[in-house]
């Protein structure tokens, strides 16, 4: 005689409820990390993914055979070094466009060239200051702005080409 038992691989509401409001909870944080960062709310990026994933896996784990403590650990660790890679991509971002703020320094009161992205034409001017708009710095010749991939040409003002 052969004895059939069926596992419940389901959690009981209690669990359930309770492993939800952390989930909510940690989501809270996370998007609230991710506008900090300055990170769009409808992209995913990679902790997003990992996150999603590692939830499925819990809850569809056979509860006779759970995930063992050290492949755990190893993805959560995983997660961290995720985590602080983007947190280095967002600096190094920034560090960049830094660089580039720092670049146009050199081009105030220089007479500039760029490519108008509108009229796709030439134009010319004195470079009188700089801005940042959208986070992303920029010169301002006679208040119009010009970003620093349109800039064809720098001269000194009055120089004959």
């Amino acid at each position: 005689m052969q004895i059939k038992a069926k596992l419940n691989n389901r959690m009981d509401p209690e669990e359930l409820a309770k492993l939800q409001a952390q989930a909510r909870a940690f989501n809270g944080r996370l998007k609230a990390e991710r506008k900090r960062m300055g990170l769009k709310p409808g992209s995913l990026d990679g902790r997003d993914r990992y996150l999603k994933l590692l939830l499925k896996q819990l809850q569809y784990q056979d509860p006779a055979n759970p995930i063992k403590n050290h492949q755990f650990a190893a993805q959560m660790a995983q997660f961290s070094a995720l985590k602080q890679m983007t947190r280095l991509n967002v600096t190094t971002r920034s560090l960049l466009d830094n660089s580039k703020a720092n670049g146009m320094h050199g081009m105030l009161g220089k007479q500039i060239t760029w490519m108008d992205p509108v009229t796709k034409r030439a134009r010319t001017g004195i470079a009188d200051s700089i801005g940042f708009a959208h986070g992303k710095p920029h010169l301002r010749v006679h208040g119009v702005g010009v970003e620093m991939k349109s800039v064809i040409r720098v001269e000194l003002p009055g120089k004959r080409r």
